[in-house]
């Protein structure tokens, strides 16, 4: 069965009135994942019960997910260009290879953007010292260098949509116009992904070393999402590749730091103190 919500929303993401994920409808949730991943046995559960809770944990870790992949969920989300191409990305050339994401767009061929809908950061970012492609907010006050590139990138956005409206203004198609247009500007799209999907976009995206922006969306969609179906998303998320990288390397620095430890302790072993005379 499809559920609509009501109106189950996150505003002002990105700090704006423009920013926002909204969860338009659902279907699934534990309970169907269950029955399907029991759909072998010809067995069904009318209510989720703990051991019913007990095999939808172990179904990510041990990689069976596919039961997991019986929820959906619809957002629609409004983004500046620039996050929507990242999360685009998600539905075209998947590591997943999901082919059941449909992705409806706001064209600005058939109708104009309206007035100011552009994203000007409100924070600088520096390179973070160790990983090349992350940033990281800049400390402290801004510096008037900082203040006055803010303050560029929101003039020229604002005068590429005045030079865009006075081209439609001059008789210039939509599709013409729309051309010199930049990343900044606000669209919105209607997204409809399986939970499996969406847990595969929250753990990319809700990363360090991804943009800013699409971080910020990233937990929202999680926060929406995940209530749905908590279990399924939780064994989803243990079993995801970004997790079990994670787990890898913690599991290998703590064994590096026993070697170390090791070794120093062998080395004082090897070398008793000297007697004094």
């Amino acid at each position: 069965m499809i559920k609509q919500p009501d109106r189950l929303a996150y505003a002002a993401i990105l700090g704006d009135a423009l920013s926002t994920v909204e969860l338009v409808q659902f279907m699934g949730g534990d309970l169907s994942n269950v029955n399907a991943a029991r759909q072998s046995y010809g067995k069904e559960s009318e209510a989720l019960t703990e051991k019913d809770q007990h095999l939808l944990r172990r179904l990510g870790p041990d990689l069976h997910t596919e039961p997991l992949c019986h929820t959906y969920v619809t957002l629609r989300i409004s983004a500046p260009e620039f996050v929507c191409r990242q999360w685009y990305k998600h539905g075209v050339g998947c590591a997943f290879g999901f082919p059941d994401m449909p992705w409806s767009e706001f064209s600005l061929r058939f109708k104009s953007t309206q007035q100011d809908t552009f994203y000007v950061p409100r924070h600088m970012r520096v390179p973070h010292p160790t990983d090349k492609q992350a940033t990281v907010i800049k400390e402290g006050n801004p510096s008037q260098k900082d203040l006055e590139m803010l303050s560029l990138s929101a003039v020229e956005s604002q005068d590429a949509i005045d030079t865009y409206r006075h081209l439609l203004a001059e008789g210039m198609p939509r599709e013409m116009a729309r051309i010199n247009l930049p990343l900044s500007v606000y669209t919105e799209w209607t997204w409809t992904a399986s939970l499996m999907a969406v847990v595969h976009f929250v753990s990319l995206r809700d990363e360090s070393h991804a943009q800013w922006e699409i971080q910020q969306y990233a937990k929202a969609v999680e926060a929406l999402v995940k209530p749905i179906a908590p279990t399924s998303w939780q064994s989803l998320w243990e079993g995801h590749p970004m997790q079990l990288k994670r787990r890898v390397k913690q599991q290998a620095d703590i064994i590096a730091k026993l070697e170390s430890e090791l070794f120093s302790w062998n080395n004082y072993v090897a070398e008793p103190p000297q007697e004094t005379v």
